[in-house]
């Protein structure tokens, strides 16, 4: 049996992803399976990013489309950079966000974003399964 990452694409995108910074307007959200994001969790992670030095540690994940990057994980760490891009818009730590570019084709992209919701404890409990 084929896995969907078994194509050369695949692969080395794994093996070799590209890191940007990437402006909040080049972003597309894309089909979250996360249904809830809970407020307390958003808080601490911005509380976190803010007491970091460099700012965002892990960068989300993306997938080229067109001229702008489809979202395919990290959707609370977009939202709390943002959200600390609005609140302090002079600080370039939350002016992009850092994110890792994959080509992550449609059969693949609903087992990467439920590996990345499964690492996320008690969240992950809001993760809805797709057909």
């Amino acid at each position: 049996m084929n896995s969907p990452l078994d194509s050369p694409t695949q692969k080395n995108a794994l093996i070799a992803p590209e890191i940007v910074l990437l402006s909040y307007d080049k972003i597309i959200e894309g089909d979250n399976p996360r249904t809830v994001m809970e407020k307390e969790p958003l808080e601490e992670l911005k509380r976190s990013i803010l007491e970091t030095p460099t700012g965002l540690i892990q960068p989300i994940t993306v997938r080229p489309q067109g001229q702008q990057y489809e979202l395919v994980a990290g959707a609370r760490r977009r939202r709390a950079m943002y959200e600390l891009h609005e609140a302090f818009p002079k600080d370039p730590r939350f002016a992009r966000v850092p994110a890792i570019v994959r080509e992550v084709d449609d059969v693949a992209l609903p087992i990467v974003q439920l590996v990345e919701n499964l690492g996320q404890g008690p969240a992950a409990d809001q993760v809805r399964v797709r057909d």
